[in-house]
């Protein structure tokens, strides 16, 4: 069965007729339908700049050309699949550009699309672009699109980016004022360098290498991927990150990647590589929380471990000036069949703990020397770095073994640790 049209012709009469069985003449369309009379079409294959009029059965050939037939209610371009050799702006607010499909993947556009103060509520969908413009103080509502090199949002609009996949191999420079959201699929090089920026990434699968100079970046819901060092960069103190239910990896997706944070962070429910990250700025959770898969505490193995020996004595495996205990080992360190030398300090290597979170640390060594001196702990260091701490110890007793029990609590201040010692005689 061939296909039916309803069609009016010049004098207003409506026809409904098989168009293999009746001879209409070309002249005699107007258009199809009056619920097609907002759209304006555009069609590589068919349509006419010169004699086309915008209609479904009189396409015009470019979007240039269709964003001069804009006008009242007629707002709407309806664009055909081909490729548009061609830079647009939208001057016009409220114009939609659409096409047929989800992704644009057969209608593209060779060129910028511009979306300006005077376009400012303007929606674009299912267009493949090579740069997406948006400036001014206009508003804009992408979705379904697809941008190859470059987006640049400096306008102070809020503005949608729904669905699209955002492979930018420049860039998505976010430089403007206002509130950006980015919601799914694939986008490549988040950049944000506005104080009043408030950008919101969420669902999205993979959001590559974000950074952050200045502004407010959420990421919500995604799986990071870093291309090589770290994942996400927050370079200012005054820059805020929220990291939610996210996944941090590197580009095989096989590891978790580190990230650098020198702002106002805080991170919740996220897999990333804390230990080989760099969170020198502020972290603003007030809950404890899960949020790596390696090391965000201590492990406790249940192994015991004999430390290598610094200080002025060396390759003895008696405590004696600094001793080095590595947390990345264990948590319960004895010193076997040997007595102190010395008073000596602790420093814990390798130590990692999160705010608000405490644990507890083992030392098992007996306290004297052949010649009747006592030895004990003087001091308690974490990687060099003496800290606040408390013990409850003194001198000691001869032919006495001795456990020696930190609890380190990371509070809100820093570090803090409380030291205690128990006593067994050895048989």
């Amino acid at each position: 069965m061939a296909t039916k049209y309803i069609v009016n012709n010049v004098s207003g009469q409506t026809i409904n007729g098989d168009l293999t069985t009746n001879t209409i003449s070309a002249t005699t369309y107007y258009n199809v339908s009056s619920n097609f009379q907002y759209e304006i079409h555009v069609s590589q294959i068919d349509g006419n700049d010169t004699t086309g009029d915008g209609s479904l059965l009189n396409p015009v050939a470019t979007i240039t050309k269709a964003l001069t037939l804009v006008a009242g209610n007629r707002k709407t371009i309806i664009v055909h699949p081909g490729g548009y050799n061609e830079n647009i702006t939208v001057a016009d607010g409220n114009t939609t550009i659409q096409t047929s499909e989800l992704t644009g993947a057969n209608t593209l556009l060779y060129g910028t699309l511009t979306i300006g103060t005077l376009g400012s509520g303007s929606r674009i969908s299912g267009l493949k672009m090579t740069n997406l413009v948006i400036s001014g103080t206009a508003q804009a509502y992408i979705s379904n699109c697809t941008v190859d090199t470059q987006v640049t949002k400096s306008s102070s609009g809020y503005v949608e980016i729904i669905n699209s996949e955002m492979q930018c191999i420049s860039g998505i420079q976010i430089s403007g004022s206002g509130t950006i959201i980015i919601n799914g699929n694939k986008n490549v090089g988040i950049s944000v360098s506005n104080a009043s920026a408030q950008v919101i990434v969420k669902g999205c699968n993979s959001v590559v290498t974000p950074s952050a100079s200045a502004g407010n970046l959420a990421i919500v819901d995604c799986i990071v991927t870093a291309l090589g060092g770290n994942a996400i960069t927050i370079t200012n103190s005054a820059t805020t990150l929220t990291l939610l239910n996210s996944q941090v990896l590197v580009q095989a997706g096989n590891n978790v990647a580190p990230i650098s944070v020198a702002g106002i962070y805080s991170i919740i429910n996220t897999i990333y590589d804390k230990p080989n990250s760099s969170l020198t700025g502020t972290n603003t959770n007030s809950i404890d929380y899960f949020q790596f898969i390696n090391a965000d505490r201590l492990t406790i193995t249940g192994s015991i471990y004999s430390p290598n020996i610094t200080g002025a004595i060396t390759n003895l495996p008696s405590p004696s000036g600094t001793v080095n205990y590595d947390c990345s080992i264990g948590t319960t360190f004895v010193h076997f069949g040997v007595d102190a030398t010395s008073d000596w300090i602790v420093n814990l290597t390798n130590f990692d703990l999160p705010d608000g979170c405490s644990t507890s640390i083992k030392i098992i060594a007996s306290n004297a020397d052949i010649s009747g001196n006592t030895w004990k702990i003087t001091g308690f260091k974490i990687d060099g770095v003496p800290q606040i701490w408390t013990k409850s110890w003194t001198n000691g007793a001869r032919n006495t073994l001795y456990i020696y029990k930190f609890t380190i609590v990371n509070t809100v201040s820093g570090i803090v640790a409380y030291g205690e010692r128990t006593t067994t005689t050895p048989a």
